[in-house]
């Protein structure tokens, strides 16, 4: 379960998966881990994803650390939705291609506008943290700058990006981009 063997790596051996596979076992783990705290999880996957190229353990690595910081970061019985569509907007697209978007969104207590830009800074992590237990993942324990430093070069290993927008007290979403399959192309149809 180490994400820092990623931190080193140039290259990765990917396959094609089936994400929305891999997201069902992220909730169903989430769920567990979670569950003194009554959160809400739902899958909000797109019809018709293509298959893409990911290296499995890290692709489930990057967004499982992802989901327990929206845990750690969200009150008690607040709601985690984990989704992937097809990208919709030009700056979605990796070179001009069409990307794989996963999300995972919160309802948490947000990141301020002047900690965003430091977010994927090793080591980073928010400041004032509260001092509030609730079953086996401490609400805002430390670990936060690890985990996104390390899932943004897990994202650039499949040639792919991340980005968070947050607001204050509303939560956070993190979108993670990566271009489908580059040798195959697919039709839309499949």
């Amino acid at each position: 379960y180490s994400l820092t063997k990623y931190s080193m790596m140039t290259s990765i051996k990917k396959e094609k998966i089936d994400v929305k596979d891999l997201l069902e076992t992220i909730i169903s783990e989430a769920s567990i881990v979670s569950r003194d705290r009554k959160m809400i999880f739902r899958l909000e996957v797109e019809d018709n994803i293509p298959e893409v190229e990911a290296n499995w353990q890290a692709f489930y690595l990057m967004i499982y650390h992802i989901t327990l910081n929206a845990i750690r970061y969200t009150k008690d019985f607040g709601t985690i939705v984990i989704g992937a569509r097809k990208s919709s907007f030009q700056d979605e697209e990796i070179d001009n291609r069409e990307t794989l978007v996963v999300f995972i969104q919160d309802n948490g207590m947000g990141i301020p506008d002047h900690e965003l830009g430091e977010i994927f800074t090793p080591f980073h992590e928010l400041v004032d943290s509260y001092s509030h237990h609730s079953g086996t993942i401490e609400y805002k324990s430390s670990g936060l700058g690890v985990g996104l430093s390390i899932a943004k070069q897990i994202a650039e290993l499949h040639n792919g990006d991340i980005k968070v927008t947050s607001k204050e007290k509303e939560g956070t979403t993190v979108f993670i981009f990566v271009p489908f399959s580059e040798v195959e192309g697919y039709s839309i149809n499949e």
